[in-house]
């Protein structure tokens, strides 16, 4: 049965919407009139201009936030590198994928994902030499003890810090529980691990979806 060449058409214009959507975030990004919040724009983009290039910048606390948050959007950077791919090699006239074919493109998936951590770290380094803060160079050490409190003891609040914005003391302790475990959840993207009843790409949104959850929690606090 041949399949209507119209319908071939209204399906690749149909595949083309989240290009569409892309390439407008990217345009309102770097509009240069003042319509869509300009100077929020470009303090954007100035910290990400700053971390692709640390540690040759002075690290400000926009910086290593952003990095930060970064780190927690692997899965985004990947789709990012797949609309690349998937567009500009035509895969979306036929609707099917064949990226994964390439060896560049494999390649890629990894030093993407792994960007945000190395530019994380490059920013710790600058820290421990600039401000001579060896503490600066464990980052997970630097969550618990210093960002939630957790080692922090005091008469008034064992375990936490003095000055607690919420005032029920176990959701700190939930969130502190959660972020541990939680953390684990980016290991999928490295260890790759299979669920027999689950799709590879259910895994990966799921997956994505509790570091963001993760993350939220930690800017709440921070």
């Amino acid at each position: 049965m041949e399949t209507d060449p119209k319908t071939k058409d209204y399906q690749a214009l149909t595949e083309l919407l989240p290009l569409f959507l892309l390439i407008a975030m990217f345009i309102v990004l770097i509009l240069p009139f003042n319509i869509f919040y300009r100077s929020s724009c470009f303090f954007f983009l100035t910290r990400l201009f700053h971390i692709f290039s640390a540690p040759f910048h002075k690290v400000t606390l926009p910086d290593f936030f952003l990095a930060d948050q970064l780190c927690s959007q692997a899965q985004t950077l990947r789709s990012i590198e797949f609309y690349i791919c998937y567009y500009g090699w035509g895969d979306f006239k036929q609707r099917k994928n064949t990226c994964k074919e390439s060896q560049v493109f494999n390649a890629f998936l990894f030093i993407v994902a792994a960007f945000p951590f190395v530019s994380r770290f490059l920013q710790c380094m600058r820290r421990v030499f600039e401000e001579r803060n060896i503490e600066q160079g464990y980052s997970t050490y630097w969550d618990l003890v210093y960002d939630w409190g957790l080692l922090n003891r005091t008469s008034k609040n064992p375990w936490l810090r003095d000055n607690l914005l919420v005032p029920c003391k176990e959701v700190y302790f939930i969130a502190i529980i959660l972020n541990v475990v939680l953390r684990f959840a980016w290991m999928q993207t490295v260890l790759d691990f299979k669920f027999e009843s689950m799709h590879t790409q259910t895994v990966i949104a799921l997956v994505a979806s509790l570091e963001i959850i993760r993350r939220g929690i930690w800017n709440f606090f921070r």
